[in-house]
């Protein structure tokens, strides 16, 4: 909604990016999916279990804290969002790559796991 919002009443210098901020953890999570698959030489298009919260999950993760990991992403998304609306503009263009931050560091801990796992097909 705030990105709507802003968007809609030009509230906000750059407003286009505050709906991919609020959606920052399933955008990472999609990216870096479809790109895996698509230099796995795989069909991005055909059904697959190898998005990062399935991937953790099948590596024996607990779905519950996955969910609330991913609730938090959608957290921070909100708070950076806020945050970049009443930032001052220099400081504007540094706060969406901190959204990048938390998603690599999951993805480290996703690879970590489903190699202890050893689970080969992502």
């Amino acid at each position: 909604m705030l990105g709507v919002a802003a968007a809609r009443f030009g509230a906000v210098e750059m407003s286009f990016l505050l709906v991919p901020m609020l959606l920052s953890g399933v955008l990472f999570d999609v990216a870096f999916t479809l790109v895996r698959r698509a230099l796995a030489g795989e069909r991005v298009i055909e059904a697959h279990r190898g998005h990062l919260y399935q991937v953790a999950a099948r590596s024996g993760m607990d779905a519950r804290l996955v969910a609330m990991l991913h609730w938090g992403f959608a957290a921070l998304g909100g708070i950076v969002a806020i945050a970049f609306v009443y930032a001052p503009s220099p400081v504007k263009p540094l706060l969406p790559p901190l959204l990048l931050v938390p998603q690599l560091v999951w993805l480290g801990y996703v690879t970590a796991i489903a190699r202890r796992a050893r689970l080969e097909r992502w």
